[in-house]
Parts: C-alpha cells; structure tokens; sequence
C-alpha cells in the first residue's frame, strides 16, 4: 500500500501485565480475576508500548514481542496442526482458571 501511505503490520504481543484489578467476564458475563502468570512471561505495559511505537516508526511487518511467541509462530507457520492441537489442550487444561 505504499501509493497511500498507509502501513498494515501485525504485532504479536504475547503476555503483559495487567492492573491487579482487572477483571475479565466468564461464560455467563460475571467478572472473574484474570488468570496469574509468571512475572518472567510478561512484560510491562510500558515495555509493550515502546515496542509497538518501534514497530510502527520502522514500518514492520510482523514483530514478535516473547520468545514464547516466536516459538508459537513456527509451530503454527510449519506445524499448524500441532499448534491447534496445543491451542486446545491448554484452553481445556487451564478452563479452571476462568470458572
């Protein structure tokens, strides 16, 4: 799209973190505490934001924020059958966290 000027890229931001307050909706919309992650898997919202501003200032493509989802991103670019399979098994593995 350089003949308008406008640039299209995708940043996969993995985990950051949250406000401890925030509050996601269950299944029947009730509020419910979001899920706890490691410190070491997430980054700051600040660290995301100048990421993002990075992403954006150099015209990127794509960027990837965690190794985590760099991972992520091959399995599901060369093996997208496992990466939906891993998808799953955690979604089913780790429901109790949202009930």
């Amino acid at each position: 799209m350089n003949h308008t000027g406008i640039h299209v890229g995708v940043v996969h931001i993995g985990f950051t973190q949250n406000d401890a307050d925030k509050r996601v909706l269950d299944a029947d919309g009730q509020p419910v505490p979001i899920a706890h992650r490691p410190p070491r898997w997430q980054k700051s919202q600040a660290e995301v934001a100048s990421i993002i501003l990075g992403h954006i200032r150099r015209r990127r493509q794509r960027t990837v924020i965690s190794a985590l989802g760099r991972l992520i991103v091959l399995v599901h670019t060369y093996l997208p059958r496992l990466g939906d399979w891993i998808v799953l098994t955690t979604i089913r593995r780790l429901h109790h966290f949202y009930e």
